[in-house]
């Protein structure tokens, strides 16, 4: 469905093991939210403290925001 600006977009959860195997310091979700900004086309970001899952979204019209339900919660900027 289109929303209330004509615009689509989708969202999807993923984890990747690897990543969490190697990375389970507080704040480490952040290494993979500043390789997300620099490599790929988003919209949002909502990342989770179990296995840094991270919703990552994408919209015609991207807001490329990145929010934390993991330690540090809230709003993160990017370098």
């Amino acid at each position: 469905m289109r929303d209330e600006d004509g615009c689509v977009g989708a969202m999807a959860c993923v984890v990747v093991p690897s990543f969490w195997d190697a990375h389970q310091q507080i704040g480490d979700w952040q290494i993979l939210a500043q390789w997300i900004h620099d490599n790929l086309n988003y919209s949002q970001l909502w990342f989770y403290p179990t296995y840094w899952a991270v919703n990552i979204g994408w919209h015609e019209k991207p807001e490329r925001r990145i929010d934390s339900y993991a330690e540090p919660k809230g709003r993160w900027v990017p370098k």
